[in-house]
Parts: structure tokens; C-alpha cells; sequence
């Protein structure tokens, strides 16, 4: 048995590597897009808002990996998490631009509470965790290499986490770099899909 891991991994090091470096970075902007989010709840929410968050990131690598085959079959669910992701985009970059407007009819929708942050968070999570596996899918038909780079995607979110939270507090332009890349993420789903 732990000859066989050992020779797996040897094999496919390369690939594993590279699934490191790709799940490390969707790890570290799926986890300051929660922490955004999370970020315009009172205190005591906050904190439960991004440990709901990162749970929904686990489960959700979880089942997308269980239904792998369902999701590289059906174009339809990639488009809908790659949607998603565009819209979470658009809204955040809508709201900052009508909250720093000097016309008064533009308004900024109302900031969300806390279930539907957490139902916003938990979507994303679901669009990011579909990403997360067909990316890792794409680099190697291997299974047992897709699992290794999920959980070491996985491990990531979780070194991050308090530490994502901190820094979209302390510098606010890690917000609009999160939801850039989590634009990014959608369209490169769509561009996959064409």
C-alpha cells in the first residue's frame, strides 16, 4: 500500500507539483473572497461567516470530486458556476462604484446579512470547488493525483484562513483584487467551454 503511494507520487510529481502551485492560488483567492464577503458583517458574524465558508469549500471539493464525471459530461454546470463567478464580479464592482458615485440615483444594493452572505458565500464556494476539480481534471486523468492536489488545495485554504481575514481588513484593495480573479476564473470557464 504505501509502496504503491509512494510510486504514484514519484510518477506523477511533475503534475502534482504544478497542482500545488494552481490549487494554492485558486485556494488563496477563493479564501479572500470569503473573507470579503465576510468582511461587511458585524464581528462575532464574521468569524462564523468564514468557518461556514471554509467548510462549504471543503464539502464542496468533496462532492465535485465524487461527481467529477457528472461535471466534465455537462457543459451546464460549468456555465452555471462560471456565471456565478462573473456575476459575484460585476456586483461587487457595481456596489463600489455606486457607493463612491456623486449621482444620486445611483444606489448601492443593500449590504446583505448574514444567511444571505453565507448562502452568497457558499455559492461561490460550489462554483470555485466545480473549477477547482476540473482544472486539477485537466492536468491529470489520474484520480488518485487529483485527490493529492485537491487536499493539497485544500490545505492551503486552511493555512490561509485568519490570516486572509486580517489582511482584507488591513488593505482594502485585496477586495478588488479577489473578485478580479474570481471574474477571471469565471471567464476562463467560459473561454474552456467554447
Amino acid at each position: 500500500m504505501t509502496a504503491d503511494i509512494i510510486t504514484i507520487v514519484k510518477e506523477g510529481l511533475p503534475v502534482i507539483i504544478s497542482l500545488i502551485i494552481i490549487e494554492g492560488l485558486l485556494s488563496v483567492d477563493n479564501i479572500l473572497a470569503i473573507a470579503t464577503l465576510a468582511a461587511q458583517l458585524p464581528e462575532k458574524q464574521k468569524k462564523v461567516a468564514l468557518r461556514m465558508g471554509l467548510a462549504g469549500a471543503y464539502l464542496f471539493r468533496g462532492v465535485a470530486l465524487f461527481f467529477v464525471g457528472f461535471i466534465m459530461a455537462n457543459l451546464w454546470v460549468k456555465f452555471l458556476g462560471a456565471f456565478y463567478l462573473i456575476h459575484l464580479m460585476a456586483e461587487h464592482f457595481s456596489n463600489h462604484a455606486a457607493v463612491n458615485d456623486d449621482d444620486p440615483d445611483t444606489n448601492p444594493t443593500k449590504a446583505r446579512g448574514f444567511w444571505p452572505t453565507v448562502f452568497a458565500i457558499q455559492l461561490m464556494d460550489l462554483s470555485l470547488s466545480v473549477d477547482n476539480v476540473v482544472t486539477a481534471v485537466a492536468m491529470s486523468p489520474d484520480i488518485r493525483v487529483v485527490c493529492i492536489g485537491v487536499c493539497l488545495g485544500l490545505l492551503t485554504l486552511w493555512m490561509f484562513a485568519s490570516l486572509s481575514l486580517k489582511m482584507v481588513e488591513k488593505y482594502p484593495i485585496l477586495q478588488h483584487t479577489a473578485f478580479l480573479l474570481i471574474g477571471y476564473v469565471g471567464m476562463i470557464l467560459l473561454a474552456e467551454m467554447s
